[in-house]
């Protein structure tokens, strides 16, 4: 029975925690784990957040959401804390629409890191491939996410660029609506 993993692989357990000695692939972006998607170590271009790897130039920010006008679970009616838990619950959704305003196909490189509750606000990282233009990716992501999130209004978006150098900048846009605070729960990545 294998003992030990080269990298790039890690030794699958079962249910139990015990060792299968069936050795396994970890993900495209990691260059070493220890199990099924938690990387150790990220591939060349990649940074870690938590268990997993995105691309090391990144956009920091946080997108203000309000009921949307066809939204059946997020609504006006409801109380803030009842409004998070539906967030939470639909948190894929929120970072499947995010990572689709980048012109990614999935969430790959779209960690949400935290949401606050009133209007809801999702803190996010988003990974931007090292072969596209940053100024441009940033751009075109403003412009798309602004167009409209499944189920919600975007009332602001602010973001921040890491990593690429001298060209970093932060910007927002927001519209003429109120933010109502309330509370917040940290997402942190779960490493199990």
């Amino acid at each position: 029975m294998c003992t030990q993993a080269a990298a790039g692989f890690y030794l699958n357990t079962d249910v139990s925690g015990y060792y299968t000695g069936e050795v396994k692939q970890c993900g495209s972006t990691c260059e070493t784990c220890s199990k099924a998607n938690s990387c150790d170590t990220c591939g060349a271009n990649y940074t870690r957040f938590g268990c997993v790897c995105i691309y090391a130039l990144n956009i920091q920010g946080s997108l203000t959401l309000a009921p949307g006008p066809n939204s059946s679970w997020f609504s006006s009616n409801n109380s803030d804390n009842i409004n998070l838990a539906y967030a939470l619950l639909h948190c894929n959704e929120i970072a499947l629409a995010i990572a689709l305003a980048a012109g990614y196909s999935d969430v790959n490189n779209t960690l949400l890191t935290g949401m606050k509750s009133g209007s809801i606000v999702t803190y996010f990282t988003l990974g931007v491939d090292p072969n596209q233009n940053p100024s441009t990716f940033a751009d075109n992501f403003q412009n798309k996410i602004s167009s409209g999130v499944p189920g919600f209004t975007v009332v602001s978006l602010t973001t921040a660029s890491n990593g690429f150098g001298a060209g970093s900048s932060s910007s927002s846009s927001s519209k003429d609506l109120g933010l109502i605070l309330g509370l917040s729960i940290p997402l942190g990545l779960l490493c199990t």
